[in-house]
């Protein structure tokens, strides 16, 4: 199983995930949407199927989307980095923002 490791930028967001969850839906469900974005990055690093799709599908000809990858987890797309030995999270992103001017900047904000 590969190394799961979190970005500042990923950790923050996923605080902030956690506070708007629970201010709006309690604890509950909070601690439940965590779990499950925390499922879907081990079954990522354990090579589970189905697997991240490139972000350069998404935005054709960003240079800032090459090398990186997304998987939709709930409302959240999960922005990541792989390697032979690890998941490096860039992201978070809800997918209703703009997820294609989040990209364009990622590829500047390396781990």
């Amino acid at each position: 199983m590969k190394e799961i490791r979190l970005t500042r930028r990923a950790q923050t967001r996923l605080e902030e995930i956690a506070a708007w969850t629970i201010e709006h839906f309690g604890t509950a469900q909070a601690e439940g949407y965590e779990r499950r974005l925390i499922a879907r990055l081990r079954a990522l690093a354990a090579g589970q199927l189905p697997r991240g799709r490139p972000c350069d599908a998404l935005v054709r000809g960003e240079a800032g989307a090459t090398g990186l990858c997304y998987f939709r987890e709930g409302g959240h797309f999960i922005i990541y980095r792989e390697t032979d030995d690890r998941i490096v999270v860039i992201d978070f992103v809800h997918g209703a923002r703009d997820l294609e001017g989040i990209l364009k900047e990622l590829g500047e904000d390396d781990p």
